[in-house]
């Protein structure tokens, strides 16, 4: 293992790799040139590779190199996937949030459903969707579509609808998801109906732009669309995985017209009353989700939220039924 050092020969680039699962690669220019960037940031993150290395020693899934952009806002991290078969060009801002999104997604890996103890029965819901038509992901709250790719390497025959009200966030998203036709890019927020809401920015970076209901046309104003809306962009695919991320708005989202919420046999949830003291964010979240059969899964900052009554028969592809398990493929 290379230790970091910005003042290497140029004629050798440093690697880390311990298990050989995992790889952090730096090109020569960005050898030359990473004291002018956020070399603290990237050292955090080779840390983190290390540990991630040792902590999923047989379960990585990507390497990683990062390439210098020749703009001092901007660096872009490559990631590939172990197999081949997934590849992607991340453009990430100094002095943002995005490195700790990043962390989160693609070295913790906050999303990988396969690791849960219904692991299994997740993957048999896409086996079963893809025999019969087009699964459906929607990202709410996509930031700078990091989730959204990392969806599309696990469950590659998914269309994923990625919607994100901040303009900066969804200019960089589109930059990041251009490669993948796939995704679908919107810049709109998601809410109880269609209307508008207005940016509200606490300045805790990027992560953390909430939404406000606005008024129509009033100075700010953008775009609220609804689930149902967006449902009715892909009209002819079968909702599987809602994640939403929507900094607290969730109250908003939850509060009714949730007849959707039934249709997602798996939604992914992070919750905002740690952020929003007092306000009761998660209350119409969990009122809703009380009332079906679903298991309610908890994994770092995200709650798991799948359906006991969704099942797959030989006969009928996609049933309401009354079944714990899903029938095996």
């Amino acid at each position: 293992m290379h230790a970091f050092n910005p003042h290497i020969p140029r004629s050798r680039t440093p690697i880390y790799s311990e298990s050989k699962k995992v790889a952090f690669c730096y090109d020569e220019a960005h050898c030359e040139h990473i004291e002018q960037f956020d070399r603290r940031g990237v050292m955090s993150l080779l840390k983190d590779l290390k540990i991630v290395a040792r902590l999923y020693r047989d379960r990585s899934e990507f390497v990683f190199r990062p390439r210098w952009l020749g703009m001092p806002e901007h660096y872009e991290i490559h990631i590939r996937s172990l197999d081949g078969g997934f590849e992607a060009n991340v453009r990430r801002r100094r002095g943002s949030s995005d490195l700790r999104t990043f962390r989160q997604i693609f070295l913790k890996r906050d999303y990988d459903l396969r690791r849960l103890a219904r692991g299994a029965d997740v993957a048999a819901i896409y086996a079963s969707i893809v025999d019969h038509g087009v699964p459906l992901i929607l990202d709410l709250g996509a930031n700078i579509g990091l989730a959204s790719l990392y969806f599309a390497k696990n469950w590659p025959r998914a269309r994923i609808i990625s919607v994100e009200p901040a303009r900066d966030n969804y200019l960089l998203m589109c930059d990041n998801i251009a490669a993948h036709s796939s995704i679908q890019p919107v810049h709109a927020a998601v809410a109880v109906r269609t209307g508008a809401v207005r940016i509200a920015d606490p300045g805790e970076g990027a992560w953390a732009y909430r939404t406000e209901t606005a008024t129509p046309g009033s100075d700010g104003a953008i775009a609220a669309l609804s689930v149902p809306d967006l449902l009715m962009m892909a009209p002819a695919c079968v909702p599987f995985i809602a994640k939403i991320d929507i900094e607290g708005f969730e109250k908003d989202l939850f509060a009714t017209n949730t007849e959707w919420v039934s249709k997602f046999p798996i939604l992914v949830v992070e919750l905002h009353d740690w952020m929003l003291p007092r306000s009761a964010s998660s209350r119409s979240f969990l009122r809703t989700i009380a009332q079906l059969d679903r298991d309610f899964v908890t994994s770092g900052e995200n709650i798991f939220s799948i359906s006991n009554s969704f099942c797959v028969t030989r006969d009928t592809p996609f049933p309401v039924c009354h079944r714990s398990r899903l029938w095996p493929h």
